[in-house]
Formats: structure tokens, sequence, C-alpha cells
């Protein structure tokens, strides 16, 4: 197992591994004199001993074992040997070579495992935005977006905990354990309108925008998060919530037009249904049925 050179040591582990490795260049020391190795060949496995040391341990580890290999090879097989007098200054130039070269490919090798390393971590960060953005696309519309996009980020992210501020309909929702303080630090990121990173806050904390309006809020907390990744998920928050307020609007012109036409059909049918017997009373009576009608109040009368 690699361990990153900028990850904190504890001084025990830090011991341990510099005591192996010096360890193990004391032992190929003991075994050249005893086969009559020389100088080259002791030196070469000695250098393999560091490298091996710092993709194993690390950096500081390396440099350690590398001291251990200098003092057993001055001591062991350069003349005169069993002391630590270097009489050829030409020896004096093979030892710091060598020391030079070990603590080189040491930090070399732990540079491309930390890039290596990080490649992966980007790559599964990118697959991770992935899921989660195909998620936030087949939420329910009809549903509050916050509590399903706390879950999801929770869930696809895996992140710790997670706070969601939305200033649209002035609701937080979270997930996650002591989501307390972060609730409090996703309202304090929307009003002072300001990103920040887990040095100052201990999570990180992104104002949610569209365009250049602030819509909220999210605060994040998680051991695998980094800058890009939060960034990201604070751009798929605010995306999420834009559409399922424009399906809100959508729904409502909708619901809007299909009142208009109804209330058009009703009024229509209401005018159709006064229409009718206004037009039955307003129709002109035959002269042949006003005279009879006049002969016949005659005769009654």
């Amino acid at each position: 197992m690699t361990i990153d050179i900028n990850q904190p040591r504890s001084p025990v582990r830090f011991l341990a591994h510099a005591l192996a490795g010096s360890a193990v260049v004391l032992l190929t020391a003991f075994v050249g004199v005893r086969v009559h190795v020389n100088f080259s060949t002791i030196g070469f496995l000695d250098l393999l001993v560091v490298v091996l040391a710092a993709t194993l341990s690390g950096f500081w580890e390396a440099t350690v074992v590398s001291l251990a290999a200098l003092t057993c090879l001055n001591y062991f097989f350069i003349p005169p040997v069993y002391t630590f007098y270097v009489a050829d200054p030409q020896n004096w130039v093979a030892l710091i070579t060598f020391e030079s070269a070990a603590l080189l490919v040491s930090r070399l090798s732990i540079q491309k495992e930390k890039q290596a390393r990080t490649a992966i971590q980007e790559r599964r960060g990118m697959d991770k935005l992935y899921q989660l953005s195909r998620r936030t696309l087949l939420m329910n519309p009809q549903e509050s977006p916050g509590p399903q996009i706390v879950a999801q980020i929770r869930d696809v992210v895996g992140v710790d905990a997670v706070a969601l501020f939305d200033a649209g309909r002035t609701h937080l929702d979270s997930a996650g354990s002591e989501v307390a303080e972060l609730e409090a630090l996703a309202r304090a990121t929307y009003l002072q309108d300001r990103n920040q990173d887990p040095v100052t806050a201990g999570a990180w904390c992104r104002v949610l925008r569209q365009g250049a309006q602030s819509t909220g809020a999210i605060v994040l907390r998680g051991a695998e998060l980094n800058a890009l990744m939060a960034d990201a998920i604070a751009s798929l928050t605010a995306i999420a919530l834009e559409r399922v307020r424009s399906f809100e609007k959508q729904s409502r012109a909708e619901a809007a037009r299909q009142s208009e036409q109804l209330r058009t059909a009703v009024l229509d049918a209401l005018a159709h249904a006064f229409k009718t017997p206004l037009t039955a009373i307003r129709t002109p009576v035959p002269a042949s049925w006003k005279q009879a009608d006049w002969t016949w109040l005659r005769r009654t009368w």
C-alpha cells in the first residue's frame, strides 16, 4: 500500500518504516561482505532498496534509508574498510553521486505515483459526476427537489454530509451526520454570496448560481472531495433546481391556458343559451297572424 507524500504520518510509523528499510540495507551489506561483492553491485542493490522504500513508505523514509545505505557503503566497501575515512577523492564522488541519485529517483518515483493516483481519483470523480447528472435528470419533478438532490449526492458521491438551501422556496434540506452546522453554513454562504473551502469553514461551501443571480447554496463534507468536485456538484445542483422551476412554470402556464379555455367554453355555452330564446322573441310576426288576432278580439268583446 502506497502513501501520499503529503499525507501526515505518525512518528511511530515513520520510525518503523525507516528502521525496516535501514535493516534491509544493513542485511544487504552483510551478505555482500560475506560473498565478496564489489562496491558497484552493492550500490545498485541499495539504490533498489531506497526506491522501494520511497514507493512503499514515502520520501522522508527513503531519505533515512539512503543515508543508512551511504553509511554501509562507506564502512564496508570503501577503502580503508571498516572505517568511515575516505582516502580517495573519487570515492567521495561515488558516494555523493549515489546519494543524489537515490534521492532524485525516489522523488521522481513518488511524484509519478502521486500523479497516477490523482488521475485515478479524477476519473472516479468524473464517473460519479456522470452518474449524479443522470440521476438528477430522472428526478420526479412533481416532488420537492431538495430531498431528492441531497439524497442522490450522498448516495452517488459518497459524502459524509450535505446541506442544500433553496432560496426560491426558502427551504433547507440536509442528509448525513451532524448536519446542524452545515445547515447554518448553507444559509450564511447564500447571504454572504461567497464560496468557502475547508481551510476556513470546515466544509466545501458553494453558492448556487443561475447566470449572475444567486439561487441558493450547498455545503459538502467528505474526505474525497476537492475544489473541482465541489464546483461541479454545485453546478449540477443549480441546473437541477432550475429545471424543476422551469417545469413548475410550464405546468402553471399550461394550467392557466386550460383554465382560460374552460372559461371561454362556459361563456360561449351561456351566450348560446341566452341567444336562442331572444332570437325567437325578436322574430317578426306575419301580418295575417296580426289581422286574425284583431278579428278574434272584436268578436270576443
